[in-house]
């Protein structure tokens, strides 16, 4: 499929790159199913408790993994199927009656016209205005049930977690509760950053039954490969399976570096005149990706590895942290850092070497890492999850390891 650049007409370049604009999204969540790819999984479980009356959901993982895409693009299924549906986003000054305002006023329907004249559109606002001038749980549930005879109504509040007050926490619970418990034909999904649904909402023991949970893990290596390939396809170009390896390695899982990776090297392969990505985009797509990254991301890092040494450890130890073996909270021990830092620096290396270091980077230094347990049994695992990208991107753009390092043997 190599082309040269005289052979490949600028309209079909023209064309490539705007479809590459369209189709890998890093900087803003997904929402279309047609160019949604992975969490197939997550996709059928929230299309199961949309028809299941009297279900509901929690979206619940750490920052970065895709939670609002997996949002937006389930509530786009629902709305083709004639669903009535609301994607909010919550900030941390809403009230209960604020939230549920943001929700009413985004359902919109037709309201039939007398003889002869002609149809209107309303909100479910302006109707729930109509029967009580407060919002509260039973005016929610006047207005779905109202709904419900016509559609089932799908409700995506998002960040979720954002929300500080315990009184509408507590509310929110209970309004789930009782829509469940009154068969009321509308599906309320709650998204937020959690590391299980307890973090986001726990006000009714009996709940439970009502809720069904839908963890966001990292995006596992097949799920990445299938984002490139299926965007690269859809903008007639393909990539190499090495190529596509690193992207999907290098990425740890996080949407927002498959799609801003996949989209510089592809960008790349077209302007070196060709329409396939090789290992070479790959590393040009690294070079671009870390002068874009986030501000926060950057310097966070600068902040962490920077010392008025001339020699110093941090830099290699953080490299160290991304490349070790986490568990399955994404934690890891001391201990998980002695080969790969061993590898880094080339002789070996034992814990009271680099303790100090990883302290540091779990105190003062950001603090970059979470650090739980014990004295002895400490674990670890990165704050901010985009920094552990960034962090082995700047390991082989500094020439502290090459990609062997995180492709494994």
């Amino acid at each position: 499929m190599d082309s040269q650049w005289n052979e490949i007409p600028a309209d079909v370049r023209d064309m490539r790159r705007r479809t590459l604009f369209s189709v890998f999204s890093p900087s803003a969540p997904v929402d279309r199913r047609e160019v949604f790819a992975g969490r197939l999984e997550q996709l059928a479980t929230l299309r199961e408790v949309v028809f299941q009356r009297g279900q509901h959901a929690v979206i619940y993982g750490e920052r970065g993994v895709g939670k609002t895409s997996l949002a937006r693009v389930s509530r786009d299924v629902a709305t083709a199927e004639q669903m009535f549906t609301a994607h909010v986003t919550c900030d941390g000054g809403d009230s209960y009656a604020s939230m549920w305002t943001k929700v009413l006023s985004e359902i919109h329907f037709t309201i039939e016209g007398t003889e002869g004249g002609e149809e209107g559109s309303s909100t479910a606002l302006a109707y729930a205005s109509e029967m009580s001038g407060a919002i509260d749980s039973n005016t929610l549930r006047m207005v779905f049930t109202a709904l419900g005879r016509v559609a089932p109504t799908v409700v995506f509040i998002d960040e979720f977690d954002v929300i500080t007050s315990a009184e509408v926490r507590q509310r929110t619970a209970e309004t789930i509760k009782m829509l469940s418990d009154q068969g009321v034909n509308v599906t309320v999904v709650l998204v937020g950053v959690a590391e299980d649904v307890t973090g986001l909402i726990s006000a009714h023991e009996s709940i439970n039954r009502n809720i069904v949970q839908v963890p966001m893990p990292r995006m596992i290596v097949s799920e990445r490969l299938d984002i490139i390939r299926t965007g690269l396809s859809t903008a007639e170009m393909s990539i190499d399976d090495s190529a596509a390896q690193r992207i999907a390695l290098l990425s740890q899982g996080l949407p927002h570096f498959v799609h801003s990776l996949a989209q510089k090297a592809a960008l790349a392969a077209l302007n070196a005149g060709r329409d396939r990505v090789e290992d070479g985009d790959v590393s040009v797509a690294i070079s671009q990706a870390l002068d874009a990254s986030l501000v926060t991301v950057s310097s966070a890092y600068y902040h962490a590895v920077t010392s008025n040494r001339e020699t110093t450890l941090y830099p290699s130890v953080l490299l160290a942290c991304a490349l070790a073996t986490p568990d399955d909270r994404g934690f890891f021990t001391a201990k998980a850092l002695v080969a790969p830092l061993t590898t880094i620096l080339g002789r070996e290396v034992g814990i009271p070497a680099f303790g100090p270091h990883l302290n540091k980077l779990a105190n003062e230094r950001g603090p970059v890492l979470i650090k739980e347990g014990e004295p002895r049994r400490y674990r670890y695992r990165f704050r901010n999850p985009l920094l552990q990208p960034y962090v082995l991107m700047r390991g082989i753009s500094d020439g502290l390891i090459s990609f062997s390092a995180i492709e494994g043997p």
